[in-house]
């Protein structure tokens, strides 16, 4: 075991050093290493800071279950939960902030604010929603759930996890947002696929723990696993209909671009795992758990890359003269960077806190 955990932190360790050197590069270079062009202009770090932050709300409405809503099963993975959401968005704002390329477009989104943008509300809400899990797990490492502080924090955490993902996916539905985002319906479908994230995340996570960690709340996580598994399938269902709906309007409105083999792979990706938790036995396996999990979170991943690039790929307005109707894109290998850094610290957190934090105590 001691050597399996000293392999792990080298591989940690190897990807917190990748990233900082790519840090260190795109803070001198800029935008030049990524494959972005003038109309191309998020790409790959956008894409995982919005499967980050996104995952970090769905973990957020997960934590509150226990908090608030006085359901017993998660009230002890409370503090794990919150830990985690605090991970991730701390890995959505690595992925953001270097995307920016530069320190000066760091500190000036606070020197200079503008609160009619929904990027700046998105970005000010994620801030105080980390501030609030910040604030909650203190409260819970004191073993503190119940005083006045405790639940404001938890208060906050929660309605900044509810509407973080509703003005994200705003972002792409203001009025001046390209016709092929239908950005209309995203700011729903944004928050539907938080709750699938959070859930699915936090399943495999337990699932990988509960067999790396031999503890004495195996049977506590073996409930907790089988309620998961179970949330897991019907959110997925009610995300399913969500994303066939937005698809649907889409082409109607839009662009005909229901009837691609990207949409009918992804629709098919969900509806495997979604298939896995129809069936009680592989529903009750851990395999099942981690294989069913783990597709969702792939796949997820690849459809906010298909949402971000599809808005963005058929150029209009000046820009589109003496260009192709659709352009390419590939990621560089400093944005495949960006996202390992984001990871590395991400399972770095978590890796240190569950050796260090007593994520397992139940606070009072």
């Amino acid at each position: 075991m001691r050597i399996k955990y000293t392999v792990w932190l080298s591989v940690l360790g190897a990807g917190l050093l990748a990233g900082l050197y790519t840090m260190v590069r795109l803070f001198l270079e800029g935008h030049i290493l990524f494959n972005a062009n003038d109309v191309v202009i998020w790409t790959l770090p956008i894409g995982s800071y919005v499967f980050f932050a996104l995952t970090s709300s769905g973990l957020g409405l997960l934590s509150s279950l226990g908090f608030l809503f006085g359901v017993r099963t998660y009230k002890r993975a409370g503090k794990r939960l919150v830990l985690l959401a605090i991970a991730a968005v701390l890995a959505a704002f690595v992925s953001v902030g270097l995307e920016l390329g530069s320190l000066n477009h760091i500190y000036y989104i606070f020197l200079s604010p503008n609160f009619g943008s929904p990027i700046q509300i998105m970005g000010s809400i994620y801030s105080i929603e980390l501030v609030c899990l910040l604030g909650k797990f203190w409260r819970l490492h004191v073993n503190d759930a119940q005083s006045g502080v405790s639940k404001l924090f938890g208060i906050g955490s929660f309605v900044c996890s509810l509407f973080a993902p509703l003005v994200l996916g705003s972002v792409f539905g203001i009025t001046e947002a390209r016709p092929t985002f239908f950005g209309s319906f995203l700011p729903v479908l944004c928050l539907v696929i938080a709750v699938v994230s959070g859930v699915a995340a936090f399943m495999v996570y337990t699932v990988i723990h509960s067999l790396v960690v031999k503890g004495p709340y195996r049977e506590a996580n073996d409930l907790l696993l089988e309620d998961l598994a179970v949330k897991h399938t019907f959110t997925l269902f009610i995300a399913l209909l969500f994303y066939l709906l937005w698809a649907i309007l889409r082409s109607a409105t839009s662009l005909p671009d229901f009837a691609t083999d990207v949409n009918f792979a992804l629709a098919l990706f969900l509806f495997i795992p979604f298939a896995m938790g129809l069936v009680p036995a592989i529903r009750a396996s851990h395999w099942g758990k981690l294989v069913a999990g783990g597709l969702t979170l792939i796949t997820i991943f690849k459809l906010h890359m298909e949402v971000l690039l599809g808005g963005q790929v058929r150029p209009v307005g000046p820009k589109a003269e003496g260009l192709p109707a659709v352009l390419s894109y590939s990621p560089s290998i400093w944005e495949y960077l960006v996202l390992v850094f984001s990871l590395a610290v991400l399972l770095s957190l978590a890796t240190f806190a569950e050796k260090y934090l007593r994520l397992d105590a139940e606070a009072a």
